[in-house]
């Protein structure tokens, strides 16, 4: 009698885990995912291309340097993003839905050159066919770099 009631406990918190919870911020906000501005309404209704153009974006920091103000206390938070990169990334992908740029990864090239060379090596070590190598890297048509170098607010209240 006990196992058939465990096992009936024991599928009901399984399926209980497969359950979609309502998560909601901490403002009480539910997330949402897509388009928060006219701006990327735009970039989504660009008409296609003729084909889509590779694109590496490697590096956009905060050169800035510029901490937020804050009146009241010490804050050491950055007055701009440090996920530049990623916005631009976010923009390019955006373009068209999708058909204007295809991004290759080159934000974390050190980390996916080396993930490649273990491939490899390993492949060497189990004497594996050589048709069977990973694909090279594809290229990117253009490269982006840049940095965020200007940030302007109004720090007395007034509108810049």
């Amino acid at each position: 009698m006990v196992r058939p009631v465990l096992g009936v406990v024991l599928a009901a918190a399984l399926l209980a885990g497969c359950a979609a919870p309502r998560h909601t911020g901490t403002l009480g906000i539910p997330p949402r995912i897509g388009t928060l501005t006219p701006v990327g309404d735009l970039l989504a209704a660009l008409p296609p291309p003729a084909r889509p153009i590779n694109v590496a974006v490697y590096e956009f920091p905060d050169l800035t340097g510029q901490n937020r103000p804050n009146p009241l206390y010490a804050d050491y938070s950055r007055a701009v993003t440090q996920g530049g990169a990623a916005i631009l990334v976010d923009a390019l992908k955006t373009a068209g839905r999708g058909a204007w740029f295809r991004v290759v990864e080159r934000g974390n090239l050190d980390s996916l050159l080396r993930e490649r060379q273990l491939i490899q090596e390993t492949y060497e070590v189990l004497r594996r066919d050589r048709s069977e190598k990973i694909d090279p890297l594809e290229f990117a048509d253009y490269l982006i770099t840049g940095g965020i170098v200007s940030f302007d607010a109004a720090i007395d209240g007034s509108k810049v």
